[in-house]
């Protein structure tokens, strides 16, 4: 009984699996997602960060060779960022189905689209500042302790 059981569930799993593979004009519009969303926008400004980081701090460089480090930095970023557009636009394109990414895509090609993700840079690093100071696992551990008694010691660091 458990072998048809296990294989009964084996051949569900598989018509599940086969069922979310994305057609053609899903990974297109996958793809087009990953490009102008903020995958695309917060990997770019990571990676140019690195990169500048990368010149600034490695010592006993010329300026050229920054320059030359810059250079090489962000022609790698950008043949990362390719590649990882085509996995990352397939895994849109295996969690929404194409209606859902048209419209999604339709937005973030829009005006307001690319005036959000035009912001995101500039908003990135407030938004990153502001994490910063809040500390969620002590606020839960706070509350619990209030209601139950128990968490009340701070974690050892």
């Amino acid at each position: 009984m458990r072998v048809a059981v296990g294989g009964s569930i084996a051949l569900l799993w598989s018509a599940v699996a086969f069922a979310q593979q994305p057609d053609a004009e899903q990974l297109a519009l996958g793809r087009r997602l990953a490009a102008a969303g903020e995958f695309n926008i917060i990997t770019a400004a990571m990676g140019a960060a690195e990169v500048e980081r990368l010149a600034r701090e490695t010592p006993g460089l010329s300026e050229a060779e920054r320059g030359r480090l810059r250079a090489i930095g962000r022609a790698t970023l950008d043949r990362g960022r390719a590649r990882l557009l085509e996995t990352v636009g397939a895994i849109y394109a295996r969690h929404f189905t194409a209606a859902q990414l048209g419209e999604i895509v339709g937005f973030l090609e829009g005006p307001a689209g690319r005036a959000y993700t035009g912001a995101l840079p500039r908003m990135l690093p407030e938004i990153a500042q502001t994490m910063q100071s809040v500390d969620l696992a002590a606020e839960i551990r706070a509350a619990y302790c209030r209601e139950t008694g128990k968490l009340c010691a701070a974690p050892a660091p």
